[in-house]
């Protein structure tokens, strides 16, 4: 008799990250652009490393100062675009409306 091996597909995951990201007195856009792009590269390369069965991430930057919460990115990216090319500004889109929301 023999033993058939049954393969059962892994699950995918989808996760959904949102992160806030405090502005700095006296930065400009540009410079708070560049730490969310920061910010989200981390996270979404720690959540692959993490977690096994993460097939994609969905990322969410949020700037706020006191008054002020304005979205600045979002990045979507499955694990297997994300290694081909761990770069975020591919997989981001940006939200310039932000700038004058946060009056930056």
């Amino acid at each position: 008799m023999a033993l058939l091996a049954t393969a059962f597909p892994a699950a995918a995951e989808r996760k959904e990250v949102d992160l806030r990201l405090p502005t700095r007195n006296g930065e400009d856009y540009t410079v708070l652009v560049r730490r969310a792009e920061t910010l989200a590269r981390t996270a979404a390369q720690s959540m692959f490393d993490r977690e096994i069965l993460v097939s994609d991430v969905s990322i969410k930057i949020t700037a706020e100062d006191q008054a002020q919460a304005a979205l600045v990115l979002q990045m979507n990216v499955t694990r297997s675009d994300w290694y081909s090319r761990p770069d975020p500004r591919i997989w981001s889109t940006y939200f310039p409306v932000a700038q004058d929301l946060l009056q930056l």
